[in-house]
């Protein structure tokens, strides 16, 4: 079991990574398992966050990132099985198990540090998360919503553009993505959008794969009308506050 040091949750503290910077955390996420107890070290009362904090209730055996999920928290993540890093947070306080996950994902000193995967992360007392995102990536909730598919084109042998339009607008950062349901396509799969956010109609460029699963059901099958699913948004690939020239390559 895992344990953070007393000093490691001291009120107001500021996470730091292991070059010693300190790290941007927008929201910290208390967590907890079953009933609540009456002591204070299981509630959100009181602490000071920048940005905003969160409660968590987790059920027996039940990840970190699986409980914020859940509850419509997004923590960024990618694969939910402890090999690409990206749901990587701070534990400020309590005790957790972390179970498998690659040492290219999470070293030896950023354990030490301090460091989870949250989808690899069962809390065995209250604990306190502090999430490397913006407040608004994870206010940012993931949800399946339906939608209805507008149009298909070709723009080139390996490029599909495809145009849907959702139930329901779908909140999203730029570079994030949703994994998108359709009519007899047994599996899912992940694009990110290339609409702005808020745009009435949501449009994703796809990988033309001959073969594959999306590809075939969009060069053969897909007609306007075909209603689609979309569970996001998801990933932390996405545009931050601009406070400096960027380069793309």
């Amino acid at each position: 079991m895992q344990e953070r040091p007393a000093h490691a949750g001291a009120e107001g503290a500021t996470p730091r990574n292991l070059s010693g910077r300190r790290t941007a955390c927008g929201a910290a996420i208390w967590s907890a398992r079953g009933r609540w107890p009456a002591h204070r070290d299981r509630t959100t009362a009181g602490y000071p966050v920048k940005g905003y904090s969160i409660t968590v209730r987790l059920d027996d055996e039940e990840s970190q990132r699986a409980a914020a999920f859940r509850q419509r928290i997004n923590i960024p993540m990618d694969c939910r099985d402890g090999v690409c890093g990206t749901c990587k947070c701070f534990a400020e306080k309590g005790e957790y198990e972390l179970e498998f996950y690659m040492d290219e994902s999470l070293t030896e000193d950023e354990k030490a540090a301090g460091y989870v995967l949250t989808c690899q992360m069962i809390p065995e007392s209250g604990c306190v998360i502090r999430v490397p995102a913006s407040s608004a990536a994870c206010k940012t909730a993931p949800e399946t919503v339906g939608a209805e598919l507008l149009s298909v084109e070709r723009a080139s042998d390996t490029t599909f553009i495809l145009r849907t339009r959702a139930e329901k607008p779908m909140s999203f950062l730029p570079g994030q993505y949703v994994n998108l349901g359709a009519p007899g396509v047994p599996e899912a799969r992940s694009y990110s959008f290339s609409s702005a956010p808020g745009a009435a109609e949501a449009s994703f460029l796809i990988r033309n794969l001959p073969g594959g699963l999306m590809s075939t059901y969009l060069a053969e099958r897909a007609q306007p009308g075909d209603r689609l699913t979309m569970t996001g948004p998801m990933g932390a690939f996405y545009l931050r506050p601009v406070a400096r020239p960027l380069v793309f390559l």
